[in-house]
């Protein structure tokens, strides 16, 4: 959102609305342009009134149209689409995963986790989805930490299960 604001010459969401529709879509592409790659630089946003919480939550306290009757959900190598292919080597690797959780930049033993244990460098197949290379590596963490988990999130918290 800082970005985003900053190409309008803007310091507040009320100030970035008086922008013209011009400003707002050059300053909109210009966020996209400079996002990391695979990144989905825009998502659903708290902003309590239309998202009043985070979509898990709301899933998790029922707060959803309860007439569903079904949702299907596939995740399956959902990471490939997004992942960087400059995620070539380890330092690449956790460049990446920084890149995609920066809050990880405050805690290097959760980083060195994520990298070394959770995804080590360890290509024969027998790691996370099977991946047996850097960029099937990226692919798995992003699919696991940006799919997968918020999918079985919401498939427990529905009353008719998953």
């Amino acid at each position: 959102m800082q970005t985003f604001t900053s190409f309008l010459n803007a310091t507040s969401l009320q100030e970035a609305r008086k922008a013209s529709s011009a400003e707002v879509i050059r300053a909109n592409y210009l966020a996209i342009a400079i996002a990391a790659y695979g990144s989905f630089v825009y998502g659903p946003t708290v902003d309590g009134d239309f998202v009043p919480a985070p979509p898990s939550t709301l899933f998790r306290n029922g707060k959803f149209d309860q007439s569903i009757r079904l949702l299907h959900f596939h995740a399956a190598n959902e990471g490939y689409g997004f992942a960087s292919p400059a995620a070539t080597n380890d330092t690449a690797f956790e460049q990446y995963v920084l890149e995609s959780l920066p809050g990880l930049g405050s805690s290097p033993e959760t980083l060195k986790y994520v990298t070394t244990e959770l995804y080590p460098p360890v290509f024969d197949g027998s790691q996370a989805q099977g991946y047996k290379s850097q960029y099937e590596r990226a692919a798995a963490f992003l699919a696991e930490a940006f799919n997968v988990c918020s999918i079985s999130y919401i498939g427990d918290a529905l009353p008719f299960g998953t």
